[in-house]
């Protein structure tokens, strides 16, 4: 029975937390006026002086990278990461310090300590600085330690994964990060991500139907009918194949066929996106609520944030990347958090419906400070303009020429070779490919006071 899989879902996690939200949300049709200085700048913790070798974590002639700047209406920082197969019942925004806490979690990726203890911007950087001291990998991303962010998403399972009656987690082939910025003239007013700063975006585990902020939304239709907005989002996240240029809210129907068709050797993608309207703190005690969607107005078809969230952020989109056996596998596949949101609201809920991801802030600020300045965000002590019609495909330059702190481009983090004081492994492993036909395609299910995958299957039945 099905109960049995929600019942660590939900062990030692909070029924429905409280939502955060304000009272009301004020639209209007003119852009709110950001206050300063941001309620973030006094939040932040203290400013780390690093001064390791950073050239043994950057290049000048990887070819991964390539220039780019404005593509279309977009600006676009990409990195790709693979993740570290940490599987854990923590949560590191809403749960910190507790074990068990929620619904399962992982893979991680990024940083690669990950622990309910390391929850806060200078714990990510002392442990990326204590593992790469001591000559083991730091972060899966680009540059190793230079990026100790953290970012994770519910546990993809599968009942009976390999005919032994066993569940098991899905592995994660690569998960391709994006930072966003929606077109040109947003840079120059769009904040960029301090240190300390944490969120959870996609579905919302407290209200997964939305209907706190959807309530605030016909508040504020009252308040100002011609303002006239318009939203009716309920989904988040949303599953895309290969080749279709179609996105689908879940993997399966209601009555487990599957909701597309996608075949065997096409690679299949979750990606979730971030709410971009922000209050201006670091973060909230739900992990949601410091960030909102934007909201269409009918009286000028434009997207709107209220004054009470004034600043914008970039988007942070993140795409994992999953191998499969076609739609008679896939189907059968539940995020660790759909029965979680299923007891919330009282419906049902699909296979892969829940989808949303964590992030932490990990960054050493020498490197967030260039590439959030190659897109043309605000960076303190640094002009930063970004030249329209680049070539190539997304990314940034990544070349060390030109001064820092001057616009021009970034340094280029290292990415597809060998990194420094880790054995010889090579940080990005592009071929990584789990179908599931196979033991090692798989996770074991943790046990709940653990953050790693325990010894052995661990069999749960599902009639």
């Amino acid at each position: 029975m099905r109960w049995l899989l929600a019942l660590a879902a939900l062990i030692a996690s909070p029924a429905a937390a409280q939502l955060n939200l304000p009272a009301q949300l004020t639209y209007s049709v003119t852009d709110p006026t950001p206050t300063y200085p941001v309620p973030a700048d006094a939040e932040m913790p203290p400013a780390i002086s690093e001064t390791y070798d950073v050239s043994q974590l950057t290049t000048t002639t990887s070819t991964n990278f390539v220039a780019s700047n404005y593509q279309g209406s977009q600006a676009k920082a990409r990195f790709t990461c693979v993740p570290n197969d940490t599987v854990a019942y923590i949560d590191q925004l809403r749960g910190p310090g507790q074990q068990p806490f929620g619904h399962g979690h992982g893979p991680f990726f990024g940083g690669t300590s990950v622990s309910k203890d390391i929850t806060t911007w200078p714990q990510l950087r002392a442990a990326a600085q204590a593992k790469s001291a001591a000559g083991v990998l730091a972060a899966t991303c680009p540059g190793d330690r230079i990026n100790g962010s953290l970012y994770w998403q519910p546990w993809v399972m599968k009942p009976n994964a390999l005919g032994d009656g066993v569940t098991r987690l899905k592995k994660v082939n690569l998960i391709t990060l994006y930072y966003v910025i929606d077109k040109p003239e947003a840079a120059a007013t769009t904040e960029r991500l301090r240190r300390g700063f944490g969120a959870v975006f996609g579905m919302n585990m407290d209200d997964p139907d939305m209907l706190a902020f959807k309530a605030l939304i016909a508040k504020a239709n009252q308040t100002n009918p011609q303002i006239q907005l318009q939203f009716n989002e309920v989904s988040h996240g949303e599953w895309v194949c290969d080749g279709d240029s179609n996105v689908y809210p879940a993997l399966a129907n209601y009555d487990g066929t599957p909701m597309f068709q996608c075949a065997a050797g096409k690679t299949l993608y979750a990606r979730v996106s971030s709410n971009v309207c922000w209050n201006g703190h670091l973060r909230s005690a739900d992990g949601y609520s410091h960030i909102i969607p934007q909201v269409r107005a009918g009286q000028d078809g434009q997207l709107h944030c209220p004054a009470e969230y004034p600043y914008k952020l970039p988007q942070i989109e993140t795409i994992f990347r999953y191998s499969h056996l076609g739609p008679s596998d896939y189907s059968k596949w539940r995020l660790s958090s759909d029965d979680h949101a299923a007891m919330i609201t009282g419906r049902a809920f699909r296979n892969g419906e829940s989808l949303h991801t964590d992030y932490i802030f990990g960054w050493d600020e020498r490197f967030s400070d260039d590439w959030q300045c190659a897109l043309g965000m605000k960076v303190p002590g640094r002009l930063c303009t970004v030249a329209e019609g680049g070539t190539g495909p997304h990314d940034l330059d990544y070349s060390t020429t030109g001064p820092r702190g001057q616009n021009g481009p970034v340094t280029r983090l290292l990415s597809d070779s060998v990194v420094p004081n880790s054995g010889g492994k090579v940080l990005i492993d592009l071929g990584r490919n789990f179908t599931g036909a196979q033991a090692s395609d798989w996770l074991d299910m943790p046990t709940l006071g653990t953050s790693q995958p325990v010894k052995g299957p661990v069999k749960i039945h599902v009639h």
